[in-house]
């Protein structure tokens, strides 16, 4: 089943290069998470961005924000 399954769009092949297809699907506008926006931020900051060893770094992203509700967990 994997085998069978866009590499891109999460769709199985065996339906979206049918002839019938063509045309047959829209996209949505994308949703940016904002851990990664702040991730790739922190990434550029000049301490970490002229490193050769940035693929080594692991950064934590940490929520910093609380839903409508929810507890502090305490």
């Amino acid at each position: 089943m994997e085998a069978d399954v866009c590499d891109g769009c999460g769709h199985p092949l065996a339906e979206t290069t049918r002839r019938e297809a063509f045309d047959g699907y829209d996209v949505d506008d994308p949703a940016a998470c904002q851990g990664c926006k702040a991730l790739i931020t922190k990434q550029g900051d000049e301490q970490y961005a002229e490193s050769r060893f940035l693929p080594a770094f692991r950064f934590r992203v940490t929520r910093t924000w609380r839903d409508e509700g929810e507890s502090d967990g305490h």
